[in-house]
């Protein structure tokens, strides 16, 4: 298993995406913090929704 960070990509409902890098052990919380931080989107109104690809 990979300590690397990886690059996840972020869309708003808006359509604007972007790329963040998260590092394994980051918690939701923070990375939500960050949307916050970089789209004064408040924590509670973001939604997660994920998707994995397993090669």
């Amino acid at each position: 298993m990979s300590l690397a960070p990886v690059d996840v990509w972020i869309e708003s409902v808006t359509g604007e995406r972007w790329s963040e890098r998260v590092r394994l052990f980051e918690t939701i919380g923070e990375l939500k913090k960050r949307v916050w931080r970089r789209k004064r989107i408040v924590p509670s109104r973001q939604a997660i929704v994920s998707t994995f690809s397993v090669y």
